[in-house]
């Protein structure tokens, strides 16, 4: 018997092998969508000394701070495709110094980046010049514990301004008029340490780099 469906066969494995394409794209697209972006957060053998400070910084102390400061930076971040540890590696790197080196002129930064394109970035934070912020911007009648939480709370937000120059790179983000803004362009404020903060420019930008988090 004569088999007059001979070219049917080619013709049904062409369309098996564009289903199962079709199929690994929508994979692959849905895996694209649920990565989370690895970014590094972590304190870089800090004396945690801070001039003007009455008493060394205790051990629990410099707990309080570690664990406020990265949820601050993961708070700020939160519903959108990165994660943020201390694990090493990381596409995006930010660490907490004691200080930078002193140099002639005016203060120095409270924080710096080096945005590296399509391999991440790496920064740091300089955590005695948020602790001599937070002392300046101090209310007069703050006591330790809220010293305390406004340098957690001023080494995260600087983390995560440092974070956005990183992610951000290239794009062209309108500077941002509101002081209590992450984007705001000085660390110079009290709102870097005490009350409240949220994104004003980046934003939008953040959302289209990174994506929501499903």
């Amino acid at each position: 018997m004569k088999h007059q469906d001979g070219a049917a066969v080619p013709a049904l494995v062409l369309i098996a092998a564009v289903v199962a394409t079709i199929a690994l794209v929508a994979v692959l697209d849905r895996r694209s969508t649920q990565h989370l972006v690895e970014a590094r957060f972590w304190f870089d053998n800090l004396t945690f000394e801070v001039p003007g400070l009455r008493g060394p910084i205790t051990d629990e102390e410099q707990g309080k701070i570690r664990s406020m400061a990265l949820t601050e930076l993961r708070n700020a971040y939160r519903g959108l495709r990165v994660r943020f540890s201390e694990t090493p590696g990381g596409l995006y790197r930010v660490r907490v110094v004691q200080q930078y080196p002193p140099q002639p002129g005016p203060p120095g930064p409270v924080g710096q980046s080096r945005p590296l394109g399509p391999f991440g970035g790496e920064g740091s934070v300089s955590f005695q010049a948020v602790a001599a912020l937070v002392i300046h911007y101090a209310p007069p009648n703050a006591g330790r514990p809220a010293i305390i939480e406004g340098i957690a709370r001023g080494v995260g937000r600087t983390a995560v301004h440092e974070f956005a120059h990183q992610i951000l790179f290239g794009d062209l983000v309108p500077p941002s008029m509101d002081p209590q803004s992450y984007e705001y362009e000085t660390a110079d404020r009290a709102g870097q340490y005490f009350g409240s903060m949220h994104w004003d420019t980046a934003w939008p930008f953040l959302v289209k780099k990174l994506g929501p988090q499903s």
